[in-house]
């Protein structure tokens, strides 16, 4: 009963849902530096020429994402494949909802965050953590395989707001870029003309004086 109520998904679908999730990841990530990165250089630099870095930096992000989503995907389907030839049935959205569950178990303890920057392990407790994390991943995935499809696209349709929003951001990044590289264009041709009217008045001048 539960297998009729699980949605169906299109061949690109898959690949566009792991695009989405990467990319609001990496931007929150972004985010999180650029804000962090600003507090030192506001005091020695103009905002124009942070923001256009920041710019910069989030179109190599975008297309980071991209190719990391092909990888990924690629990885999915030959998981997906060599499960099918071994009698598993593993779809992409299981191990998708796997990585997610790995996420959110993981992030926080890696990066000291909520209570877990209270908690002092031993060295001892940090290999058991580290490998408690992906079972009990794993744990979590295989209870909730049937509903993997329901959960992510429930996801999906919660980052789907940031998609929108991170690709505003994007669009004007490459719009910002794109203008900066043009002015400076403009300011070199200016420059040259500058210095080689300078040059030409400095040769004139000798000129007459010999």
């Amino acid at each position: 009963m539960q297998e009729n109520n699980v949605l169906t998904v299109s061949v690109f679908s898959p690949y566009w849902g792991i695009f989405r999730m990467i990319f609001v990841f990496f931007f929150l990530y972004v985010i999180g530096i650029v804000f962090y990165s600003w507090d030192g250089f506001r005091y020695y630099g103009l905002f124009s020429d942070f923001l256009a870095g920041i710019s910069l930096v989030l179109i190599l992000w975008s297309i980071l994402t991209a190719i990391l989503a092909i990888f990924i995907y690629l990885s999915f389907k030959g998981i997906e494949w060599c499960s099918l030839k071994m009698g598993w049935k593993i779809r992409i959205e299981n191990v998708m909802m796997f990585i997610g569950i790995l996420f959110i178990l993981g992030f926080p303890w890696n990066s000291r965050l909520l209570i877990f920057k209270y908690i002092l392990l031993s060295e001892q407790m940090q290999p058991v953590v580290i490998a408690g994390i992906p079972i009990l991943s794993m744990l979590f995935a295989i209870i909730f395989r049937n509903r993997a499809i329901s959960y992510i696209n429930i996801m999906q349709e919660r980052i789907t707001p940031l998609v929108w929003l991170f690709g505003a951001f994007a669009v004007f990044s490459v719009a910002l870029v794109s203008y900066k590289i043009v002015a400076y264009q403009v300011w070199e041709k200016k420059n040259n003309a500058t210095l080689s009217e300078i040059n030409q008045s400095s040769s004139d001048k000798k000129t007459h004086l010999i």
